[in-house]
């Protein structure tokens, strides 16, 4: 969000923490005050900007640094090297309950937690109805906090920490707990709060919910920052090192019309909608039918091989997606062949932006699959859609209307 005044700078920011064998070598530092301690970097030399009213999603694996960089950030945490600029109000949720007495009722910990994030009494009182009708604990709100089941423990930590208009909230995985009712009133609060202008930093395991609110996106991996983009992006950057991870060897990516610089095994060297006539589209008539096909080339031989497309909103929201794998088809191949998978597509999509992409993987018996090569952001568009809500036609057609009339019991007969 270039031209907006920035609320939080990073530079070179990193966290170690001293690493002890036993219980002697921590005594022995802390008399001897040594400086040749053995250190786990928890971050390593980031650096960021985020914009006042910007909504940033930070996604990696577990132990890649998100909660380090966040208690940082809110001030809980002190930093080893680097420098940290925030200028406005936080509000946090760093993890469930935090900052709530077990022993205290609901009611008093509103109060003990309001006025950490500094709220007076007073100010308390006039927000606590908005505090116990939103986290829906009324008739539990003078219960012990203890006896809150952890979804009941989030509601309320995630009521308070929101009561407050801050001007910087920061949120470590408060979507991924509770119904899911429940977390959809989040999010709606959550763009409740940014619409305001405030800027909102989101921790999430969950991509659709990255995808969902926020305007950019980062990855952090192993302590250092990998990329800092738009959602869909950084969504492409973190499947891909999952998938890395997973087989325990690079996976690579291009394109639509980029180079390409793979492993040598396969690739996905086209993606593309063909219309009836046998001609490549970008454009494509709501309610037509189209092919997909998709064209791999192999650089070795493979017992079982799966190429599938999916389609994406520009913000990164998974549409639609198959695989011959999904399909129950079995595909082998051979060193310098090209195979080409089609599938058909009826187009039921409503109007807008999207983006296809492709991707092959090996498979291997019981199932499980290794990511090859991924083929990425083929843009179309879908025009002339019908009306009707979602971002699918599943042509629903109203078949009768009935009218009836409530029947009422028959006339008595006057007899005995």
């Amino acid at each position: 969000m270039s031209g907006y005044p920035v609320a939080i700078r990073v530079g070179n920011l990193s966290k170690a923490y001293p690493v002890y064998s036993g219980p002697l070598d921590l005594a022995l530092d802390l008399l001897s005050r040594k400086r040749d301690r053995q250190l786990q970097w928890a971050l390593k030399n980031v650096s960021f900007e985020v914009s006042r009213g910007e909504v940033i999603g930070v996604v990696g694996r577990n132990g890649a640094g998100k909660s380090t960089l966040l208690k940082i950030l809110a001030g809980t945490l002190d930093r080893t090297e680097g420098e940290v600029e925030v200028r406005g109000r936080i509000s946090a949720i760093l993890e469930l309950g935090t900052g709530f007495h077990g022993e205290y009722t609901g009611r008093r910990n509103i109060f003990m937690g309001g006025m950490c994030l500094g709220m007076s009494k007073a100010e308390v009182r006039k927000k606590l109805d908005w505090i116990i009708d939103f986290s829906e604990l009324g008739p539990f709100i003078d219960r012990p906090f203890k006896t809150y089941s952890s979804g009941m423990q989030q509601r309320l930590t995630f009521a308070v920490a929101t009561s407050v208009e801050p001007e910087i909230l920061i949120i470590d995985e408060a979507l991924s707990v509770g119904d899911v009712l429940f977390q959809e009133k989040c999010s709606a609060r959550i763009r409740e709060i940014a619409g305001g202008g405030a800027t909102v930093i989101l921790v999430s395991h969950a991509l659709q919910s990255i995808y969902d609110l926020c305007d950019t996106a980062m990855l952090l991996s192993e302590g250092r920052l990998v990329e800092k983009d738009v959602p869909r992006k950084i969504g492409y950057a973190y499947e891909r090192l999952l998938a890395e991870e997973k087989a325990r060897r690079p996976v690579s990516v291009s394109l639509k019309g980029g180079p390409w610089s793979g492993n040598g095994t396969a690739q996905v060297i086209d993606i593309a909608f063909i219309d009836r006539s046998g001609s490549p589209v970008s454009t494509l008539a709501h309610g037509e039918n189209y092919e997909v096909r998709c064209r791999c080339r192999i650089g070795r031989d493979f017992s079982g091989l799966s190429l599938g497309y999916r389609i994406q909103k520009p913000s990164g929201q998974i549409v639609y997606g198959t695989s011959t794998q999904t399909q129950g088809l079995s595909i082998t191949g051979r060193t310098g062949e090209t195979i080409e998978a089609r599938f058909s597509f009826p187009c039921m999509l409503n109007h807008g932006a999207y983006v296809l992409g492709a991707g092959v993987a090996e498979v291997f018996a019981g199932g499980h699959f290794h990511v090859l090569h991924y083929l990425r952001d083929h843009a179309f568009e879908v025009a002339g859609a019908a009306a009707f809500q979602g971002d699918v036609d599943l042509r629903s057609a109203v078949t009768n209307v009935l009218k009836c009339t409530e029947e009422r019991p028959a006339a008595d007969s006057g007899r005995a």
